[in-house]
Order: C-alpha cells, then structure tokens, then sequence
C-alpha cells in the first residue's frame, strides 16, 4: 500500500495485524545511486524515552516521518514483530525532484526480483517450521 508521507495512515493501516512489514524507499547509506538495501529496522521504544522526549514526540504528530509512524506503531503493539526496509540509494538525497534517476530507474526490475525472492523465502520458512 501506498502511504505516502504521512505516517499516521500506515499506523491506522498496521493495527489490523500484520506478521511483517517491508517499506520501501530511498535510502541514504553513503553508497552508490541506485544500490539496493535490505535491511532490519530498529524501531526506538518511545517507553524508554525521557518524559521531555515523549513530550517533543507526541508535540506534533502532523510530521510523521516512517521513524515516527513505526515508533507509534510499536508503543499502540500494532508493529508487527519483523520489519524491514527494501530501500535504494538515491542519486541526490537532500535535493527535491519529481521523479527518479536513471540510476534508480535501472535498479527498479532487480529491487522488485529482490523483494519477491524474500517473500517466496519467507513463505517457505515459515511451511517448514
């Protein structure tokens, strides 16, 4: 599903149960344009947070980027207990442009065959367990 950049659309999404969660994006990681990550995220627990933290986090919840939509999620137990994120260097991260790069743009076909291959792994994972 597409939720765009806002968050909170993804969290109303998540507390209808999910086993994982793989979002895609752009990903900066100091690496090449168009290289693929697969990576486990590490959501923060917003209950180890100070009660100034907590304050300055629930102060506005307008911009919620994915860190914070994953951090609500998993403080309402509605994260699902794998995530991941399938994400892509981008050609320039910092700069807003419509569209993508051509190095992004060749990389799409091998992210999709990427995904699909963990999917079909994990399904067998889960038939022989």
């Amino acid at each position: 599903m597409e939720t765009g950049i806002g968050g909170i659309h993804l969290v109303q999404e998540l507390s209808n149960g999910y086993e994982v969660l793989i979002l895609i994006d752009a990903v900066s990681r100091d690496g090449e344009p168009g290289q693929i990550y697969m990576l486990e995220a590490n959501v923060p627990d917003i209950n180890e947070f100070s009660f100034d933290e907590k304050s300055d986090f629930l102060a506005d919840m307008h911009f919620t980027n994915p860190t914070r939509a994953l951090m609500l999620a998993k403080a309402l137990n509605y994260l699902p207990g794998k995530v991941y994120i399938l994400g892509c260097q981008p050609a320039a991260y910092q700069k807003f442009e419509l569209g993508l790069s051509e190095e992004v743009s060749k990389t799409i076909p091998y992210a999709i065959e990427l995904l699909e291959d963990w999917v079909k792994q994990y399904y067998k994972e889960i038939e022989n367990s």
